[in-house]
């Protein structure tokens, strides 16, 4: 877009145009004419006020519809640049949202041992109690405490966990806790947690056996 300069008085700082007398110094500084007989020196430069000539402007009727019609699309590239801005700020956003959620990135438990399904962690919770009775290395060892149960170790083929929970009464024990964000654990104790408790029920000896 085209600029034009404009020249002001150094003293008032308005423009300078023809609607005022304007006067120039010996210095050669232009100023409103009531604005520089006021001073004695000139504002600029310092130089004593002792002489002053009259300038006249030719100027015309300045037509901005050209300029105007530059300036409109300017504005139209800009609302479309931001548009087009909040679009890929919302995409990425979704895109940060489902890979936090996808398998592949979820987390490995603490003994290395990767779940790459939940599948797997339900064939786990289905374990009947004749599988439970007959393999010690597989009872669930259950003691009780002022915050309710723990569940000290759970093993079973190529899964291994190895997690505390605690206040087993509260409505968010079978979630997150102790400010860990929920993993692959947590949704396996979850989703089998009745089976598991009905089979502590019914074989009290477990709590003993250990």
């Amino acid at each position: 877009m085209s600029t034009f300069p404009r020249f002001n008085c150094s003293i008032c700082l308005d423009w300078l145009d023809d609607v005022r007398p304007v006067k120039i110094t010996k210095c050669g500084h232009v100023f409103h004419e009531e604005c520089i007989e006021r001073s004695p020196q000139c504002p600029c430069c310092r130089e004593e006020v002792n002489e002053l000539h009259s300038v006249f402007f030719s100027s015309s009727p300045f037509n901005q519809t050209d300029q105007q019609g530059e300036l409109d699309r300017a504005y139209k590239t800009i609302d479309a640049l931001q548009k087009e801005l909040e679009m890929l700020k919302k995409d990425l956003a979704e895109g940060q949202f489902e890979r936090i959620f996808h398998d592949e990135d979820l987390p490995n438990t603490e003994d290395g041992y990767e779940v790459d399904d939940f599948e797997e962690a339900e064939d786990f919770g289905e374990m009947d109690e004749d599988t439970i009775r007959e393999d010690p290395e597989e009872r669930l060892p259950l003691m009780s405490s002022d915050y309710g149960f723990h569940w000290e170790r759970v093993s079973h083929d190529s899964l291994e966990f190895s997690t505390t929970f605690e206040q087993a009464d509260s409505d968010d024990f079978w979630g997150p806790f102790d400010g860990q964000e929920e993993n692959v654990t947590s949704v396996t104790v979850r989703r089998t947690r009745s089976r598991w408790l009905g089979h502590l029920n019914s074989e009290n000896d477990f709590s003993d056996s250990d």
